[in-house]
């Protein structure tokens, strides 16, 4: 796997030396835009873990008021 991730970041640096400032930009904005959509993801994600978690717990604990009821 490290080897693999060697070859990636060889790839990568050869692409951004042999790339004009034009396309270092955009692949900077591009990469840019990425970061900010993934985080977003993961944070929606989070966000619907934590309300289904609440979600259950509140249900568990009315099932079990009604039970000892």
């Amino acid at each position: 796997m490290n080897n693999r991730n060697s070859i990636l970041a060889l790839f990568l640096c050869t692409t951004l030396f042999a790339c004009s400032a034009t396309h270092k930009e955009q692949i900077k904005k591009d990469a840019s835009e990425v970061g900010k959509a993934t985080k977003d993801a993961t944070t929606a994600i989070g966000h619907a873990t934590r309300d289904a978690t609440r979600e259950t717990g509140h249900f568990f604990r009315d099932l079990t008021k009604e039970l000892t009821e």
